[in-house]
Parts: C-alpha cells; structure tokens; sequence
C-alpha cells in the first residue's frame, strides 16, 4: 500500500467533529463558531452517515462557506445538503494524487 504526504498551507486548520469539541459543548454554537472562522469546509462522505453534516453544510452556506463535498467508494451516503454541489469522487480506481489536486484546487491553493 503506498504511503502518501501531503502538504497543506501552515494556516491550515483541520477540525474533525466530535474529536475536537470539548465534552459539553453545544454542537449548534460550536458548528456556527467554527464556520465563522474558515474560508472553506471540505466534507467527506462515507458509507457511515452522520446527522451533523446537513446542520454543518446549512451553517457554512449561510455564512458564504465554499463547501466542497468529497465522496469516499462508490457505496457512501450522500447527505441531501450536498446533492446539488458539484463533488470530488474517490473510489477504488481514483488516483489519490488526483483527487488531492481535485480538493487544493477547489481550496485555492
């Protein structure tokens, strides 16, 4: 299996849910305080569906949030927040390396 370092510009802030709120903390204020303070959320969809993902999209889109929606194999649950914005596709066959360009690209980078 190839081994794969990526690069992301030093002000670069990675924020993965529940693993980076404290325990308590209101997950609406959070997911609006969050999205206050970024100029793009890339969303990656699985096959594991998640409940917060249409309130963090509505959040991001209301506060003119770029969105860029990444769907993992062909078998990922797509929520009906992300269904009109246009999506970066991995599967089997993707080219990690493109789909890393696909995702920088989209940031600006």
């Amino acid at each position: 299996m190839p081994t794969w370092t990526l690069w992301w510009p030093s002000n670069t802030t990675f924020i993965r849910s529940e693993y980076d709120l404290e325990p308590g903390a209101p997950w609406d204020i959070e997911i609006e305080r969050t999205m206050r303070s970024t100029d793009a959320v890339v969303v990656l969809s699985s096959d594991i569906p998640s409940k917060w993902v249409d309130r963090e999209v509505s959040a991001a889109t209301q506060l003119g949030v770029t969105v860029i929606p990444v769907v993992i194999g062909q078998d990922a649950f797509v929520p009906s927040s992300l269904e009109s914005l246009q999506q970066i596709q991995i599967d089997s066959g993707a080219s990690m390396v493109d789909a890393t360009y696909s995702i920088l690209r989209a940031l600006g980078e």
